[in-house]
């Protein structure tokens, strides 16, 4: 639950969610090479209709697990970078089973229902 929503009246929760309506998801996708929606990770803009933005991430737990194998891998053959960097991974995404840019502003909308959008 975001900060400001933290002890507010219901009345708070209302103006939290009238503030908070979407315009437009963008996934702007700057690279050559095709987004995988299987594996990937990208960044979103939200576009609310107040004409606030924010920026937010978006990747796959397929994403997540390749990284970890491959930075556990370098660093066991002796690559730069600590041993425990394969251990963690530490984000603030969302994360789905497959990117789906169709979905992506429902995904936003939940959040924002469950107070859970920052």
């Amino acid at each position: 639950m975001p900060a400001e929503m933290k002890g507010a009246a219901k009345g708070g929760k209302q103006d939290y969610l009238d503030r908070h309506k979407v315009e437009l998801v963008e996934l702007p996708w700057p690279h050559q090479e095709p987004l995988n929606p299987e594996a990937d990770i990208a960044d979103i803009i939200v576009h609310m209709k107040d004409g606030s933005r924010y920026r937010g991430t978006v990747t796959t737990l397929q994403f997540i697990k390749e990284t970890m194998e491959r930075a556990a891998r370098e660093s066991a053959e002796g690559g730069e970078g600590s041993a425990v960097e394969g251990d963690y991974w530490f984000g603030d995404a969302i994360i789905m089973q497959r990117i789906d840019p169709a979905k992506l502003r429902t995904v936003v909308e939940d959040l924002i229902d469950s107070f859970m959008f920052e």
